[in-house]
């Protein structure tokens, strides 16, 4: 994919997060959480089919027996 010469430049973490930090800082929080990342692509490539979770969220368990199913 080309970029169109007049197009504007975006800053990923001002422009499109709303993120806007001194480059020094941006850098030392992205240094920070690269071990968080390198655990969370972990937990991505798990495959989680046949496992159930312990809890199961149900909205309509909320309002008892007059809603829901």
């Amino acid at each position: 994919m080309t970029r169109k010469s007049d197009a504007p430049d975006l800053d990923l973490f001002k422009d499109i997060i709303g993120l806007d930090l001194p480059a020094e800082r941006l850098g030392e929080d992205l240094t920070a959480f690269t071990d968080i990342l390198v655990e969370l692509r972990k937990l991505r490539e798990l495959d989680l089919t046949e496992t159930h979770p312990v809890v199961v969220f149900d909205a309509a368990k909320t309002y008892g027996d007059k809603g829901g199913t």
